[in-house]
């Protein structure tokens, strides 16, 4: 496409040009998650030219998520260009794993065709061009022959609201006030941050309550402990000679059986140590071509019915899975 809302990038970098005329060529063709694609990589490229730019290679060579975030505590990445930054990113991570569906895709495609706008004008004005008047954002237009069918998507998709708010029963939308609808826009983003805020909650009560038990248990522990010192001094002030001798003895036989207890736990910590040598090394799905290392997000929503191990790399690669693009095993 030589017209589209990225242009003005031909000059400086003709490549990136060509990517985001095809993104918008697929919003216009209705394909969404070819967009969605290639909208993630583009925000990998240019959060990688700042790297650069700012003379931060090492971060070239880290994930995504982990350049974005060091961008920002460093003061580079405003909080909103974060935001936009980790909504393309989280589509397109949602794209890559078939596991995963991603409903509304069309209505996704256009936000994060809005969202690499705001970032790439933002990057070209601040180490191009200071000088660069960015231009008012134009949405793609659909094809008038695939505008039927695009439309009865959405109509399915959305409920959809009129200027009054209340519904409306139209077969036949604009797609423009559904994704341009201030309210709409605003309630879509109002609900994306209350979902990333219940599951920071979710997670930060789970690890609370895995504190509390580990706490109970060490103050369990810690009683019994106790309580065996204090009984053993008292049966130590009130026996006579021989029975401290007696109890001597004991005391040696017990360690004798710590000693071999202790003994048996080392063995089973190297038998354990053995087994964990052995351990699977990446994850995979029985529903998608990539692989995993077990510590990825990505890995830990593998079903276990769908579950797949190896134990090297390159037998993965043999089985036909490709690494995974988050975290890059």
């Amino acid at each position: 496409m030589e017209d589209h809302c990225f242009i003005f990038l031909k000059d400086e970098y003709p490549d990136w040009c060509e990517e985001c005329g095809k993104m918008e060529q697929r919003i216009i063709e209705g394909d969404g998650m070819s967009a969605i694609h290639i909208c993630g990589k583009m925000g990998e490229k240019i959060s990688k030219e700042i790297c650069k730019f700012e003379k931060l290679n090492n971060l070239c060579e880290e994930t995504q998520e982990t350049r974005t975030r060091d961008l920002n505590k460093k003061g580079i990445l405003t909080k909103n260009e974060l935001k936009y930054y980790d909504r393309i990113r989280k589509k397109r991570n949602a794209e890559v794993h078939n596991d995963k569906k991603i409903k509304n895709e069309m209505a996704d495609a256009y936000h994060n065709h809005e969202n690499l706008y705001k970032i790439s004008t933002n990057f070209y004005k601040k180490y191009i061009n200071p000088d660069f008047e960015i231009p008012k954002y134009k949405q793609p237009k659909y094809a008038s022959s695939n505008n039927e069918t695009i439309i009865e998507q959405h109509s399915k998709s959305h409920n959809i609201y009129n200027d009054n708010k209340t519904y409306n029963n139209t077969k036949t939308v604009n797609i423009t006030n559904i994704n341009h609808n201030p309210v709409y826009s605003q309630n879509n983003e109002l609900k994306s941050d209350k979902t990333e805020a219940i599951g920071s909650s979710k997670d930060s009560k789970k690890e609370n309550e895995s504190m509390d038990k580990k706490i109970l248990v060490i103050g369990i522990v810690a009683i019994i402990a106790i309580t065996a010192l204090c009984l053993s001094f008292f049966a130590t002030t009130i026996n006579s000679t021989t029975n401290l001798q007696d109890t001597s003895q004991i005391a040696s036989s017990s360690n004798d059986n710590t000693e071999v207890k202790s003994s048996d736990e080392s063995t089973k910590l190297t038998d354990s140590n053995d087994e964990s040598e052995d351990r699977t090394l990446y994850y995979a799905s029985k529903k998608t071509d990539s692989f995993h290392k077990p510590s990825c997000e990505w890995a830990q929503k593998i079903k276990d019915k769908n579950l797949i191990t190896y134990k090297s790399r390159e037998s993965a690669i043999a089985d036909g899975k490709s690494p995974c693009g988050v975290c890059n095993p």
